[in-house]
């Protein structure tokens, strides 16, 4: 009796091994398929940052006063966001600066005051941009 079972027990023990590395297969593909996906939406989400900074170029990202209308020796800031330079300065100076996607400066203006950023990068270009504090 086991004799006449045993080429039945062969053939379902064969398609079960087949069906299982099948199931494998599939599962692995469809991972590598999603980590791949993951790679290419990481790379774009990277590209649209670097874009959202500049994308490589000298540029002033932000530059404001706030609040813009103020008292005389009311507290200001005077706030700047570059990308890509080298060197910063603000004129008329609050204090030395250095390049950097955020920074904000208080300053205490008793006149109406119009700050100009100035930004260069390693290749010389240079950008400026201006803010204005109006004192009542």
């Amino acid at each position: 009796m086991i004799r006449r079972l045993l080429p039945y027990t062969t053939l379902t023990l064969v398609l079960a091994a087949i069906y299982t590395g099948w199931t494998f297969y599939l599962r692995y593909s469809a991972g590598q398929e999603a980590a791949q996906r993951a790679r290419e939406e990481e790379a774009r989400q990277d590209k649209e940052i670097v874009d959202r900074f500049g994308g490589g170029k000298l540029s002033i990202l932000s530059f404001y006063a706030s609040p813009a209308m103020a008292q005389a020796g009311e507290k200001v800031l005077v706030c700047f966001s570059v990308a890509n330079a080298t060197e910063v300065s603000i004129v008329p100076e609050i204090e030395p600066v250095k390049p950097s996607i955020s920074r904000c400066l208080e300053t205490h203006p008793q006149k109406s005051m119009t700050y100009t950023l100035k930004a260069k990068d390693a290749a010389g270009a240079e950008v400026t941009q201006a803010a204005t504090v109006e004192i009542r």
